[in-house]
């Protein structure tokens, strides 16, 4: 092996680290929507990335937690100042047939989404800022799933070229997520490029020795 090849091999290598450890901006914000007893209980955490939307600088107050399935439409956490941002989102159309529901009871930061398609809107807490963490609970007194109109499933929504992500776990807690996806980690592929390029020095190294001569 030259060392021009090595040189490149190794310039790869760590090409494939800058690449693979930089940050991502794909944001994902979840909510659980559940059975807990006599209540349906529903638990949000995670980010979004505002990117593909656009802020009409309209203001306004979360009306707090509710449920709309037939329209896909869902407010988490408590009454509290949000703003309107409204762009392309994607997604199904409803996750049920039942109509506007509100919670009992709610507590965390103001969340909205309805509609959805190529006017859809997300109101989300004033002064937000993209990445920021979310975290909510709605609770819905003496329900059931089936009593509230909700079809279980797993829902996604997306926008911004899927910069933004919302997905709707219904009839799973948070305690028992889906499984994790098999996509290998970065640091696996890193692991992976390594090991080759150290088998390939092993086997190499009396060639590449000669080659330095």
């Amino acid at each position: 092996m030259s060392r021009k090849l090595l040189g490149m091999l190794l310039s790869l290598s760590v090409l494939a680290n800058v690449v693979l450890s930089a940050p991502s901006a794909h944001a994902t914000y979840s909510v659980y929507l559940y059975q807990n007893g006599n209540n349906v209980d529903a638990t949000g955490s995670g980010t979004i990335n505002l990117t593909g939307l656009s802020d009409t600088f309209v203001t306004g107050e979360n009306k707090g937690g509710s449920l709309n399935p037939s329209d896909s439409n869902i407010g988490m956490g408590i009454v509290g100042p949000v703003t309107l941002w409204f762009g392309d989102i994607s997604g199904p159309g409803s996750f049920g047939p039942g109509s506007a529901t509100n919670a009992s009871s709610s507590s965390g930061d103001p969340f909205y989404m309805g509609p959805v398609g190529s006017f859809g809107s997300l109101y989300v807490p004033t002064n937000y800022t993209s990445g920021a963490s979310l975290s909510n609970t709605d609770v819905f007194d003496n329900t059931t799933l089936a009593a509230l109109g909700v079809t279980t499933g797993i829902y996604t929504w997306t926008w911004g070229n899927g910069a933004g992500e919302f997905i709707l776990y219904a009839g799973e807690s948070s305690s028992s997520p889906p499984a994790p996806s098999a996509t290998p980690e970065p640091s696996t592929w890193l692991l992976f490029g390594t090991g080759i390029l150290a088998l390939m020095g092993t086997s190499r190294k009396k060639k590449l020795l000669q080659s330095w001569k």
